[in-house]
């Protein structure tokens, strides 16, 4: 993988790193707006209860006045309160269902925040793994590049230290006398 590829791949690697930190912050947002709605709801929820607990009793002494008044005695105060007892039984089941709903969206949003936890660290490792990869790939690239240099230094280095000059565009060289290899000579040092 090439130097070019290697920093491609790395700013696209932060680019969805950076898309994915906005995403759940967008999502904790509205995570936390689905709370306070939430959190409004259930604190209406009793004083609801209660201005209907107060019109019941406020309209049940009139209730029985007026059929007291109306010669209704016979009846008796049954049918009131049993009236009264099924609108407090009815009252209680819709604060029963509304703090289950309450509870299930609260779970809801439990596992949303566990799930994108997840999704976050995984995500990190997975991106934390690729550029230990990466850095593993360029370090054994340039360890071959600088065994491949070395080479080229030694024998540089030799050119350096060797008595030789350019002699009409070629090259000139004062050698040693007595040992040969083949129809070379050593050059005689500077």
């Amino acid at each position: 993988m090439s130097q070019e590829a290697m920093t491609a791949l790395t700013l696209r690697t932060a680019a969805l790193m950076e898309q994915f930190e906005r995403r759940c912050e967008r999502i904790e947002r509205q995570c936390h707006a689905l709370a306070e709605q939430l959190q409004q709801a259930t604190a209406a929820v009793p004083e609801q209860a209660r201005r209907s607990a107060d019109a019941t009793l406020h309209t049940l002494p009139d209730t029985v006045l007026r059929r007291l008044e109306a010669g209704l005695l016979q009846a008796g105060l049954e049918p009131p309160v049993a009236a009264y007892e099924q609108r407090l039984q009815h009252a209680g089941a819709q604060l029963q269902a509304g703090a289950h709903a309450l509870a299930m969206q609260l779970r809801r949003m439990e596992t949303l925040h566990r799930q994108l936890l997840w999704k976050f660290a995984a995500t990190v490792i997975a991106a934390l793994a690729l550029l230990l990869a990466g850095g593993a790939w360029l370090g054994n690239h340039y360890r071959h590049e600088l065994a491949r240099q070395r080479l080229q230094a030694d024998l540089l280095r030799a050119y350096n230290q060797a008595d030789v000059t350019l002699c009409d565009g070629r090259l000139c060289a004062r050698v040693e006398d007595g040992v040969r290899y083949g129809d070379y000579r050593p050059v005689r040092p500077r």
